[in-house]
């Protein structure tokens, strides 16, 4: 396993190698200070993970996060001080599978990276099989949906949620159980993480986000999938 840190400042490199070193010693970790040199370095040396740092020297990691969605679905992790909900939801929109803010927890850091490897691996694999909601077409084993006959994209952890929501399709899904689903566990701020998710959903999805007609919120609750009538 092969993952690639592209952050600019040396004491926070070492640390998260130091925290695979302890929580996931199989992990081979390898950085680089640049944008560019990053990018070159996922089509060289063929990462699995890329942690992603949004403040390098060059460019910006939101241009780094674009370049390599034009060529790779390799998961991305952003690991940043920065917290606004607005630079979230830019991170999710440009195709981030997490965004985890600085400074960061080790045990959440190696937890939230190994399920978007599986959420990733599980999105990749399998035979392809369809679930169809009124115009809505789920893709079981790809990051897309079809919805009036358009095929959309979707983010490893945005397809995750989906699916689980359409397996519950009808019933109101809790918070925590959607956290446990898509981390494992759950961590601060996580309800807040979940909102960010649903909204690109919605802004992907319903013909008014505003307005949801697909995915509503159940207050107090959770989410729930609106079963065609």
């Amino acid at each position: 396993m092969k993952i690639l840190i592209i952050e600019d400042d040396a004491k926070i490199i070492e640390s998260i190698r130091f925290v695979f070193q302890v929580g996931w010693p199989e992990a081979n970790v390898i950085s680089s200070k640049h944008g560019e040199e990053g990018l070159e370095m996922i089509e060289k040396e063929s990462p699995q993970l890329v942690i992603l740092d949004l403040g390098l020297p060059d460019i910006e990691g939101f241009e780094v996060l674009k370049q390599i969605r034009l060529f790779s679905n390799i998961p991305v992790v952003i690991l940043t001080v920065s917290g606004e909900e607005e630079n979230i939801i830019k991170g999710l929109e440009l195709g981030a599978d997490e965004y985890i803010t600085k400074p960061f927890k080790p045990l959440e850091l190696i937890a939230r990276v190994k399920k978007a490897l599986k959420n990733h691996l599980v999105s990749q694999s399998g035979t392809e099989v369809s679930l169809d909601y009124g115009n809505l077409r789920i893709f079981l084993a790809a990051q897309k949906v079809q919805i009036d006959n358009q095929t959309i994209k979707l983010t490893s952890t945005e397809s995750l949620i989906l699916k689980y929501l359409a397996s519950n399709a009808g019933m109101a899904v809790p918070n925590d159980a959607l956290a446990e689903h898509i981390w494992g566990n759950i961590y601060p701020d996580c309800n807040k993480a979940i909102r960010v998710y649903i909204r690109q959903l919605r802004k992907k999805l319903e013909k008014d986000a505003s307005n949801p007609q697909l995915i509503i919120t159940r207050p107090g609750i959770g989410y729930m999938l609106v079963k065609p009538g």
